[in-house]
């Protein structure tokens, strides 16, 4: 989270409780997937929100396993579920291919990010009300680089048919907008916290595609 550990938790509990909402209004189950996205954002949120009592620095191994699990989510976990779950709810076959290659991407992707912040130095700094993640191999990567992580966290919403599904195409991408203008120096732990509060929309995209499908 990027303004305090209390944000960091409301925030975490109001998901949970949006995530237990969605997945009760699952009719399938390849809507799962999608409709757990509140809850894994609601775990991340409480994470950094712990990780915001250390106070800065990560010289102990309590530190440390908040840091790499936070990074776990945001850097590893977002890039293969966001298009696994649009994959698995979408019913139209030709996006349904273009949200597999999508899955492929979004796979190799993790794997990119894993090995760099698994293998090379990481650290976080809580400067200006605001969590920096360092991650070391960035600096020797071009910036141009960061696209790769957006194709499989953002694209899926726009090439899925799901109704009101682009709702949370738009938020998502003004969100990366706004925070990269912003607070580019706290992308990693600004943009988390914006997409967290945005995918509880997640429950009432789930009641109108649901209300299509029995009606």
């Amino acid at each position: 989270m990027c303004f305090s550990a209390s944000a960091s938790f409301v925030s975490s509990a109001v998901l949970l409780a949006g995530g237990g909402f969605a997945l009760k209004q699952v009719k399938s189950p390849s809507q799962r997937a999608f409709a757990a996205i509140p809850i894994i954002f609601s775990i991340q949120q409480f994470t950094e929100g712990l990780l915001w009592l250390t106070d800065g620095g990560s010289d102990s191994i309590w530190q440390k396993t908040l840091m790499y699990t936070f990074l776990f989510f945001a850097q590893i976990v977002w890039p293969f579920w966001v298009p696994y779950s649009m994959w698995r709810i979408e019913t139209n076959e030709s996006r349904k291919k273009i949200l597999k290659l999508l899955l492929f991407f979004g796979i190799g992707e993790s794997l990119f990010l894993a090995y760099g912040i698994f293998f090379h130095a990481v650290d976080f700094q809580i400067t200006h009300s605001h969590i920096k993640y360092i991650i070391s191999y960035r600096a020797s990567y071009p910036e141009y680089m960061s696209v790769f992580y957006f194709i499989p966290t953002v694209f899926p919403f726009f090439f899925s048919t799901v109704k009101r599904i682009y709702i949370l195409y738009l938020l998502v991408c003004a969100s990366a907008i706004v925070t990269y203008f912003l607070y580019k120096e706290y992308f990693i732990s600004i943009w988390c916290f914006f997409a967290a509060l945005i995918s509880y929309s997640i429950v009432y995209i789930l009641n109108k595609t649901n209300s299509r499908i029995i009606g």
